[in-house]
């Protein structure tokens, strides 16, 4: 049987330690670096959700070493809204600790707000996983909705090797993990056909909606950095055309557009011949 590929699904924990996490991923042969950093403001906003009163919580400034917050109660007289400062809260970028200056006894919430942003610093709950194996396909290989806002995707067999390594790695962590190979040809074929091609294209469209915003102030890396991604799209363009078909030849087009109105720019802004290595 040829296989086109593999429609798969997964479903993370709802939460896991941050260091199992990552060494989860190392023994699977995936690199621990894409699970990305937790960083302390997230930490801070989750631990704030699990504050069991109603209150708004909004950041004021923020400096090199702290960030800022003001706490306000927010009460229903029945014929009117009243607001009232709470609290004065700050929020220690580099050790997550958090204080607060307030006339009201809040040493509850302080005591909480500390325990939870600690808790949130070392756990990685099931949204931080799924980014975590999006930017795996993403970057490694390819991941393409099947319908928007679904949790299904197809992989061209072309990662297959790296879909079982990610595989390995969700069932390591105890989660589900659903895969349904897709013959060439098959009544399924269709559907993920079209699923690369609008992949495909949305990345062709981004690219180009990119460059047209480029200006005298647009660093020469990103230039660089567009250069290396217009011809990996052209590179993915030719590889996929097993999915794509007559469509292909429009695809390309579309890539060619995009390379040269980035060649003009490059041109305008480094007043120098660019040189995309796109043909």
């Amino acid at each position: 049987m040829n296989i086109a590929g593999n429609i798969i699904s997964w479903t993370p924990p709802p939460s896991m330690s941050k260091t199992l996490f990552r060494e989860r991923l190392r023994d699977c042969g995936l690199d621990p670096l894409m699970a990305g950093q937790l960083g302390v403001k997230t930490a801070f906003n989750r631990a704030c959700s699990k504050l069991p009163d109603s209150r708004i919580i909004r950041q004021i400034y923020s400096s090199d070493k702290e960030i800022f917050y003001q706490f306000t109660t927010e009460e229903n007289t029945g014929s009117e809204i009243l607001y009232s400062k709470e609290a004065d809260v700050t929020l220690d970028k580099e050790t997550g600790r958090v204080s607060i200056n307030s006339d009201k006894d809040l040493t509850r919430v302080v005591a909480e707000l500390n325990v939870n942003t600690e808790k949130y610093l070392g756990t990685y709950l099931g949204h931080d996983m799924t980014v975590c194996i999006d930017r795996i396909f993403k970057t490694q290989g390819d991941l393409f909705p099947i319908k928007p806002r679904t949790s299904f995707y197809f992989v061209p067999i072309h990662h297959e090797a790296l879909m079982k390594r990610v595989k390995t790695f969700v069932e390591s962590i105890e989660g589900k993990w659903i895969g349904l190979p897709v013959p060439n040809g098959s009544e399924g074929f269709g559907t993920v056909c079209e699923a690369v091609e609008q992949g495909l294209l949305d990345v062709i469209k981004e690219y180009e909606e990119a460059v047209l915003e480029f200006n005298p102030d647009t660093k020469g890396f990103v230039m660089e950095r567009m250069i290396e991604k217009i011809k990996l799209a052209k590179f993915k363009t030719e590889s996929y055309g097993m999915f794509l078909g007559s469509n292909e030849k429009e695809l390309q087009n579309r890539i060619k557009v995009v390379q040269e109105i980035l060649e003009k720019k490059v041109e305008l802004i480094l007043d120098e011949p660019a040189i995309t290595g796109v043909s």
